[in-house]
C-alpha cells in the first residue's frame, strides 16, 4: 500500500479518540469520521509497521447507526468526533469504553455489561480487584434527554480568513487553522439580540438540594461561603432556571478549594472567566488568612 492509494474497508471498531478501525489483510487502519458498520472507500495517509491512518473518501454502505451531523462544520472542526453516530450508539460506545478500562486497567475481570444475561465470575481466577467481589454488573450509562446546548463556556480563537476577513470559530483537529463557526450547537443558544436563550430545568428543586449537599460536604468544598439567598430558582421566558450568586470570600476563608487539595482545587475569577490558581497564588492566600490586623480585633468598653 502506498500513500494516497485508495482501498475499501469495513469499520469494525472505534478507537479511544473516536476514529473508526478497520482491517485489510490483518493491517489495521484508523479512519476519522467513520462509524462501526460502515463500508468505506479510504485513502492511505500515513503507515507504520502494523497500522496506518487513512482519510475517508466516500461512504459506500452506511452503518445503521450513521446519521447526518447537525453541525455544518462537524467534519472540519476538531470538537465533535462522534456527531455522525446516533446518540444511542454513542452511549453504547462510551459504556463499553468504560467497561474495557475497568476490566483491563482496573482488574475487574468479573465485570459484566448491563445487557449481559449472567454477571461474570472470572474475577475468582484473576487475583485482581475483581477477585474481591465477583459477578459485578455495571449500571446502565446515563444519557441526556437532549444532547445539545449543554455547555456554558467556550473559547473562540480569532483570526483572518484566506480572503482577509476577521473570523472566529474553533481549531480544526491537530492544527491551528480556524474553522469559522458563529453558533456551536453544544453551547448555550443566543437570541438575535445576543442575549442568552434560557434552557428549562425539569426539576430545579432536586438540583438545588443536590447542590447544597455538595457545597456543604467539606471533603468536596473546603468552606461554604453561600447563603440561601445566593441560590434561587427563577422563571425566565417560561423556563425554570437556577441563579447562583457567588460572593467574594472573606480573607480568612481563602482559598476556597475543591477535593481537599488547595494547590490543585483553587480557582479565581477575572474578566475572562475562571482560572486555576498557581502555587504562588495559593500560598499568598494561606499566608494572608493567618494575619490578624487591628480592624479584626474586638474593642471592649468603647464608647462613641
Amino acid at each position: 500500500m502506498k500513500k494516497n492509494e485508495h482501498f475499501i474497508v469495513r469499520i469494525e471498531d472505534m478507537s479511544e479518540d473516536g476514529a473508526g478501525v478497520g482491517k485489510t489483510d490483518g493491517f489495521i487502519w484508523f479512519i476519522k469520521d467513520t462509524v462501526i458498520g460502515d463500508t468505506v472507500e479510504a485513502s492511505a495517509m500515513k503507515m507504520k509497521k502494523s497500522y496506518g491512518y487513512a482519510r475517508l473518501v466516500k461512504v459506500l454502505k452506511p452503518s445503521p447507526d450513521r446519521v447526518d451531523p447537525r453541525c455544518p462544520v462537524a467534519r472540519q472542526c476538531g470538537g465533535c468526533q462522534l456527531q455522525m453516530m446516533d446518540y444511542k450508539a454513542q452511549l453504547k460506545f462510551k459504556e463499553r469504553k468504560v467497561y474495557n478500562h475497568l476490566k483491563r486497567i482496573g482488574g475487574l475481570s468479573g465485570l459484566s455489561l448491563p445487557g449481559d444475561s449472567e454477571p461474570g465470575n472470572a474475577g475468582q481466577e484473576s487475583g485482581g480487584l475483581g477477585s474481591a467481589t465477583t459477578g459485578i454488573r455495571m449500571e446502565s450509562i446515563m444519557g441526556m434527554e437532549d444532547p445539545w446546548r449543554y455547555r456554558n463556556k467556550a473559547q473562540f480563537p480569532f483570526g483572518l480568513s484566506k480572503d482577509g476577513r476577521i473570523i472566529a470559530g474553533f481549531y480544526a483537529g491537530r492544527t491551528h487553522d480556524i474553522v469559522e463557526c458563529e453558533d456551536c450547537l453544544l453551547g448555550v443558544e443566543e437570541k438575535k439580540d445576543k442575549t442568552l436563550h434560557p434552557v428549562n430545568l425539569p426539576d430545579p428543586g432536586r438540583l438545588i438540594r443536590e447542590f447544597w449537599e455538595i457545597v456543604n460536604d467539606s471533603k468536596k468544598i473546603s468552606v461554604n461561603i453561600l447563603s440561601v439567598q445566593d441560590v434561587q430558582e427563577e422563571i425566565v421566558d417560561g423556563c425554570h432556571i437556577i441563579v447562583i450568586t457567588v460572593p467574594r470570600a472573606q480573607r480568612y476563608d481563602r482559598p476556597v478549594y475543591m477535593d481537599g487539595d488547595p494547590f490543585m482545587g483553587s480557582y479565581r475569577r477575572n474578566g475572562e472567566g475562571d482560572y486555576r490558581c498557581v502555587r504562588e497564588d495559593v500560598e499568598a492566600m494561606l499566608r494572608d488568612a493567618q494575619i490578624h490586623t487591628r480592624d479584626m480585633a474586638l474593642l471592649k468598653e468603647l464608647e462613641l
